[in-house]
């Protein structure tokens, strides 16, 4: 018996990559070419035209769940919405992951990891190919067009994740 902590299951990045892109053009979107934005090469690069405006998406995917990647990912798609704006739609993207290992870096420093997420404005979807799934479990796209493509739509862990961390640092406050 193996006594390794299992982290995340075992899909290569082109699975997670071409199952990320199926879902975005099941959601209307066309996806560009790679090309670099200031010194990012985004993996995803997909836009949806609308009459009057168009949405982007940009994503990057990180194949492991260590802390080290996830934050390179982050500054990364940072880096990419500071050039491109806020009005675009920005996710990390991962195969599924170790539910305690997920929560567990989310509430890290009393919910530091997940505060600064959620002031990033970026999204996390975990990328199932297997089940051809996607569920965002982290914030949520400016495009409403894809929230109904995502399984589990209505259940993101912000509300669990979000309540607990509040809860928290209130409590560390009115103990000081």
């Amino acid at each position: 018996m193996s006594t390794e902590i299992f982290r995340h299951y075992e899909f290569d990045h082109e699975g997670v990559l071409k199952e990320s892109r199926l879902f975005l053009e099941r959601g209307g979107y066309h996806i560009m070419k790679g090309s670099l934005v200031g010194f990012v090469f985004p993996h995803i690069h997909a836009k949806r035209d609308l009459e009057g405006h168009n949405h982007e998406f940009f994503g990057i995917v990180v194949g492991k769940m260590e802390d080290d990647e996830l934050l390179s990912a982050f500054i990364r798609l940072q880096a990419i919405k500071g050039l491109k704006g806020k009005l675009f739609d920005y996710a990390l993207i991962t195969p599924p992951v170790n539910e305690y290992l997920l929560i567990e870096f989310l509430e890290n420093n009393r919910g530091q990891n997940y505060m600064a997420i959620k002031a990033l404005d970026i999204m996390w979807w975990m990328v199932n190919p297997e089940e051809k799934s996607v569920w965002c479990i982290v914030g949520s796209p400016r495009d409403q067009a894809l929230t109904n493509h995502f399984i589990l739509n209505k259940a993101s862990l912000d509300q669990v994740i979000g309540m607990k961390v509040i809860r928290q640092n209130i409590l560390d406050e009115e103990v000081f």
